[in-house]
């Protein structure tokens, strides 16, 4: 196959082109000194980030959103969380239910819509501290009283056109950075 980098051996580079990798200029496998050359300028081989993943509603009700409040009393989450170790099959629709009556308890009703957007929230305490990427999806609530969970503090619905959300109010830059741009977007949330 021209135009793949490969080794000096003749092998498969670990990025050949079932991973994307094309080149329009062909390599002599057989230079070293092309090859390493070429290789420094264009691929690095890195370890692939491992990451928790975590599933997380932004849970409507009329103009209003539902913030919770963080166990420190000071930053705001909204509800879900990770996948647990026996959970790799399951649906993500069954995660995020049970993520749910976990926090809030088992007396909400809604209707989970599509994802919205994303952020990567760094753990550092805890039993499983590293990185989890949090996708979170539209929900509309119909039904229940809340009941939180000792993961957190308190609650509120907030009125997204009218409360100001501050970088103070979230642990991480990139996940207020999200959150704000999803509402910035957004005319009727």
């Amino acid at each position: 196959m021209s135009g793949i980098a490969r080794p000096p051996d003749g092998g498969h580079h670990p990025r050949d082109s079932s991973q994307g990798i094309h080149h329009s200029m062909a390599l002599n496998p057989t230079n070293t000194n092309n090859f390493s050359s070429y290789m420094k300028k264009k691929t690095v081989k890195r370890d692939y980030g491992v990451f928790q993943v975590g599933l997380k509603i932004l849970l409507r009700k009329g103009g209003k959103v539902l913030f919770l409040r963080m166990a420190d009393g000071v930053y705001l989450d909204i509800p879900g969380g990770r996948i647990d170790n026996v959970e790799y099959r399951m649906p993500l629709e069954k995660v995020i239910a049970r993520e749910v009556r976990e926090e809030l308890g088992g007396q909400i009703k809604y209707v989970l819509g599509k994802p919205l957007f994303h952020f990567r929230r760094a753990r550092h305490k805890g039993a499983h501290p590293g990185f989890v990427f949090c996708a979170v999806y539209d929900a509309e609530w119909k039904a229940g009283e809340i009941k939180i969970s000792f993961e957190h503090k308190g609650y509120e619905w907030i009125n997204s056109k009218k409360h100001l959300l501050k970088r103070a109010d979230f642990g991480q830059e990139e996940e207020y950075r999200a959150f704000k741009k999803y509402f910035a977007g957004k005319k009727h949330a």
